[in-house]
């Protein structure tokens, strides 16, 4: 919504969760945006030929759900023309986190079919499956990997974030070509 509301020509939000496209389409709706479309398609069918390429791809709180995240982060680079904006959990944990943050580390937890009552971050989830948690440096190497000639770290300068993105247990990233 709020790149439709900055000026972008044509924005394309995907989920693989009805539910969650059902409620973007009501607000949609409501604001009366008819260059904002939802599309149920799996990261990983994600393709120039089925959804286009775009100036810029947005992936929030995405990539530490990938159980291929190298597969489903090159997907979405392809789709970039421009930058990619990542925002997504991070290992980094207490008392070595700082220390860890110059390693390009993942962390990997298998995760059961469904989390506990009230967290609805998993809904699609309907097998166990394994995530994981990359370090700062890690996406840094990914985002150059996938062919971003600047990447950076987007410290948190701003007042009022939530506590976890100055704790580094989250972070933003962008990639530019």
């Amino acid at each position: 919504m709020a790149a439709v509301e900055a000026g972008a020509e044509f924005v394309l939000g995907i989920d693989v969760v009805d539910r969650y496209l059902e409620q973007a389409e009501f607000i949609r709706e409501a604001r009366g945006h008819k260059n904002l479309e939802f599309r149920n398609v799996d990261v990983y069918d994600l393709t120039q030929e089925t959804v286009g390429t775009f100036d810029v791809v947005l992936c929030f709180g995405i990539l530490y759900h990938l159980e291929d995240p190298i597969r489903g982060m090159k997907a979405m680079a392809a789709l970039a023309t421009h930058a990619i904006l990542v925002d997504t959990y991070l290992m980094n944990p207490r008392y070595v986190g700082r220390f860890l943050r110059k390693y390009s580390l993942w962390k990997m937890q298998v995760v059961g079919e469904r989390e506990p009552a009230g967290v609805t971050t998993n809904l699609w989830r309907t097998r166990q499956s394994v995530q994981f948690a990359p370090t700062e440096r890690s996406v840094l190497d990914l985002l150059a990997f996938l062919g971003f000639g600047r990447v950076e770290f987007l410290s948190p300068n701003e007042k009022g974030l939530e506590i976890r993105y100055y704790k580094r247990n989250r972070g933003t990233f962008l990639g530019v070509r």
